[in-house]
């Protein structure tokens, strides 16, 4: 499957409520991010740890943010509110 997203994007799960920023893809089809929001534990999580990596084939989960989504991530990330 090809990456649909590209790097700087911001996504959404919009069943979940998680909110990502996509930092790069590699070549074994995974996006990496420079942020991730969980919502069910209403934190933001480590992007080191491979565990939130995505696996290009649940893309399909994901939509791209709103003006007013990205706007609001911003802020949470601003405010340093995990």
């Amino acid at each position: 499957m090809e990456a649909i997203f590209k790097p700087g994007d911001y996504i959404i799960n919009r069943a979940s409520g998680d909110i990502a920023i996509i930092d790069k893809i590699t070549k074994k089809n995974y996006y990496h991010f420079k942020k991730y929001y969980s919502s069910m534990f209403h934190e933001l999580k480590d992007t080191k740890n491979p565990l939130y990596d995505l696996q290009v084939d649940y893309q399909k989960l994901f939509d791209l943010c709103t003006d007013e989504e990205k706007k609001a991530f911003d802020e949470l990330i601003n405010k340093d509110i995990y």
